[in-house]
């Protein structure tokens, strides 16, 4: 009796060991759990805020932009206000349109080149070699232009883009107008950077002296150049509305 008596009360005391051991495993489980799920919450937390850190960043820079935006309308409007602004700037750019297609006169700093016929031939040069050719001008031209020249005219009559200059027996035909020499080719620019392009060793004047050519150059604070009087229609060139912003 006294045996069976010793052995429920170890069987008692083992089943309560065996629970109180379940128990704490359970809890220890149960608090690793709840260890993990702070841990990711804390660590989604973190993402959140760096996401809305990012995004407030990225308003602010819209909102930047929006307040750049709205104060350049404010200018464009004020600007807008003033009758004469708009009108002023399209007029500037009408004139500066005139000036490149040499429908208006200009006046500026610049030089004269005076070409000549020789008067004698030499021993160098022949009957044909001896008068100024097409070739000879538009070398001249040419030279003024890679000198910076910002416009040009012979005898008076304005070169523009679509100008020629092509020799017919003893004269030389400019804008359809029949020339002879002596040629006075007028241009504006830094005088003296179009005197150093023409006088160059080895350049235009070098080429024509020793054919007898009298090339004459003088320099001025100011030379006038008319505007181009010759025909400005285009019969086959149109305007290509699809580079310009325009309808086709």
């Amino acid at each position: 009796m006294k045996n069976l008596n010793s052995n429920i009360g170890r069987q008692i005391a083992l089943t309560l060991i065996c629970f109180l051991l379940g128990f704490a495993i359970l809890l220890q489980f149960k608090s690793v759990r709840f260890n993990k799920a702070v841990s990711t919450d804390n660590l989604r937390a973190q993402e959140l805020q760096t996401q809305l850190n990012d995004e407030l960043e990225k308003n602010k820079s819209l909102s930047d932009d929006l307040s750049d935006a709205k104060n350049q309308l404010a200018q464009f409007r004020k600007s807008s206000k003033d009758s004469g602004a708009i009108s002023n700037i399209v007029n500037e750019q009408l004139l500066n349109a005139e000036k490149l297609a040499g429908m208006t006169p200009l006046i500026g700093p610049g030089v004269t080149v005076s070409l000549s016929d020789a008067k004698t031939s030499s021993n160098l040069a022949s009957a044909e070699s001896s008068i100024i050719h097409d070739s000879d001008i538009r070398t001249v031209v040419n030279e003024l232009l890679a000198s910076g020249a910002e416009a040009i005219s012979i005898n008076g009559e304005r070169l523009v883009s679509t100008s020629s200059i092509r020799c017919v027996g003893p004269t030389v035909i400019i804008n359809s107008t029949r020339l002879s020499s002596p040629f006075v080719i007028t241009a504006i620019g830094d005088s003296k950077t179009l005197e150093a392009g023409l006088i160059i060793k080895g350049g235009v004047v070098d080429a024509l002296t020793p054919w007898g050519i009298d090339v004459s150059i003088s320099k001025y604070e100011k030379v006038n150049i008319p505007a181009y009087s010759g025909a400005s229609t285009f019969k086959y060139a149109q305007i290509d509305k699809s580079q310009t912003g325009g309808n086709k």
